[in-house]
């Protein structure tokens, strides 16, 4: 008897845990209360609800508010990005009121439609007009125009398999309309924008939808699986299935077309450099497995601007900026990629990303970071310079206690001689000796060797003679570090 209500219990429990890991994820009317409790028929909005549906959450609240979410958490305004805090965090100030919805509960007569510009309802099972099961325009109701389309979306990269793929494959019809994958969802006139901070950074997409970064574009934000939601599969006989359009914003916008770019060419992930481990790997609608790799996801268009030449000076196209060489030439680099990235022209007129360490291409070492000079410009110095840079040459004295006067130049000593010691130098100096004429190779019982221009830093080199330690584990330009994104 004891293994009977054990075995009625476990199954209770399992029950209980597959109903709530398979209920559906909504927000109904929002309320924003003072103090840390909801009124009645009222909740607190979850973490999971505020990530899902974070542009609507977070543009319910003042921009410089911080409102409770359930379980101690809480969601900034625009001011403070739409972070969400966990009961955990540390927050920049005690939040004074709480952010509730009124839950949607649907009959098993009714489908739970989600409306991203106004607030989930529930509607007759099948039914395309657009209202609830009390007939009423949601859409209009909430302000924000007629009820345009329903429109099958993903609010997450999810793992099909088995029987469920043979129905995913299906052309938008009346045979299999009720089958299609996505959540159902009401599309208003009037819908959701992407959401700006103060900079104009893009801090919230609309429901269901990614932020994407652009070249000429522009950032902004696509639906998640945009190609399963803009267009039907289309089938090309034995059993090869084309896809809809890729490349359009959540208002079905194309915008490589609209700005006469070519036409969408491919996205870009661009993985930090070192990092091999973060490929995450889902099944498409379709069954088949797609790559999602966890860096920033960037369109590029088939005709990239490129960088052009006016009044003398480069001008950068759209999300990259201008790179003042020092010695190697001036170039783009995009805001998203790493130290050293940057643009060249491709045969075809567009232009190419190239991945690469620009200071290595052109046989100048590696980069690291860049300075900004006297004029506000950011410059990048390269490893194996065959000059001095005064930024980096101030910035090296400022580690030591040595104070040039006017009309004499710093000198590093080079890592590697540890006995060689820093000094001030005549500009132009070539011999190894220092202020006081004193040759500073010798005094610490070597000769002179050369002087070399690491980092942009004139630095002396002794001879590697007998009796004179050098560590051979430095170079002249000291260990290598990894490089900085921009």
């Amino acid at each position: 008897m004891y293994f009977i209500r054990l075995f009625c219990w476990l199954l209770f429990i399992q029950l209980i845990a597959v109903s709530y890991t398979n209920a559906a994820v909504s927000i109904g009317e929002l309320k924003l209360v003072e103090g840390k409790l909801c009124p009645e028929n009222y909740r607190h909005i979850t973490i999971e609800e505020a990530n899902i549906f974070k542009r609507k959450v977070c543009s319910s609240i003042q921009p410089s508010e911080i409102v409770w979410l359930d379980n101690q958490a809480a969601i900034g305004g625009v001011e403070h990005d739409c972070m969400i805090f966990t009961q955990n965090d540390d927050k920049p100030a005690t939040p004074s009121a709480s952010i509730c919805q009124k839950p949607v509960v649907c009959d098993s007569e009714s489908d739970l439609i989600t409306a991203p510009g106004a607030y989930d309802f529930c509607a007759k099972k099948n039914d395309e007009s657009g209202l609830d099961i009390n007939t009423k325009d949601v859409c209009k109701e909430s302000g924000k125009g007629q009820f345009k389309e329903y429109r099958y979306l993903f609010k997450e990269r999810e793992r099909y398999t088995g029987d469920e793929r043979a129905k995913l494959i299906c052309a938008i019809g009346e045979e299999c309309k009720n089958d299609r994958p996505g959540k159902k969802t009401a599309i208003c006139d009037q819908q959701e924008k992407p959401l700006r901070n103060l900079a104009g950074d893009i801090i919230a997409c609309p429901f269901a939808s990614e932020l994407v970064k652009g070249l000429t574009v522009g950032d902004h934000c696509e639906y998640i699986w945009s190609q399963y939601v803009w267009g039907e599969y289309i089938d090309e006989g034995e059993g090869s299935y084309r896809l809809g359009k890729q490349g359009l914003d959540t208002r079905g916008k194309d915008l490589c077309e609209s700005r006469g770019l070519g036409g969408f060419l491919k996205f870009e992930y661009r993985r930090e450099r070192g990092v091999y481990n973060n490929d995450y790997y889902y099944h498409a609608p379709n069954g088949n497995v797609g790559i999602q790799v966890s860096t920033n996801k960037t369109l590029v268009c088939k005709k990239e601007k490129l960088p052009e030449i006016i009044d003398s000076k480069l001008k950068c196209p759209n999300n990259s900026k201008f790179i003042k060489g020092h010695s190697i030439p001036d170039h783009c680099t995009p805001n998203n990629g790493y130290v050293g990235n940057y643009i060249v022209p491709n045969n075809d007129g567009s232009y190419v990303y190239i991945d690469n360490d620009i200071c290595t291409d052109y046989g100048k070492g590696y980069s690291y970071d860049y300075i900004t000079d006297a004029a506000g410009t950011r410059v990048l110095v390269c490893s194996k310079e065959t000059s001095s840079n005064i930024e980096k040459t101030k910035e090296a004295q400022a580690r030591t206690s040595i104070v040039c006067h006017d009309g004499y130049e710093f000198i590093k000593s080079n890592a590697k001689h540890s006995q060689v010691k820093s000094h001030c130098a005549i500009p132009g100096e070539q011999s190894g000796r220092d202020s006081n004429g004193e040759d500073v190779c010798a005094a610490a019982g070597s000769l002179f060797d050369k002087y070399t221009y690491p980092w942009g830093v004139k630095t002396l080199n002794c001879q590697c003679i007998e009796g004179f330690y050098c560590d051979k584990r430095q170079d002249d330009s000291g260990p290598r570090r990894e490089s900085r994104k921009n």
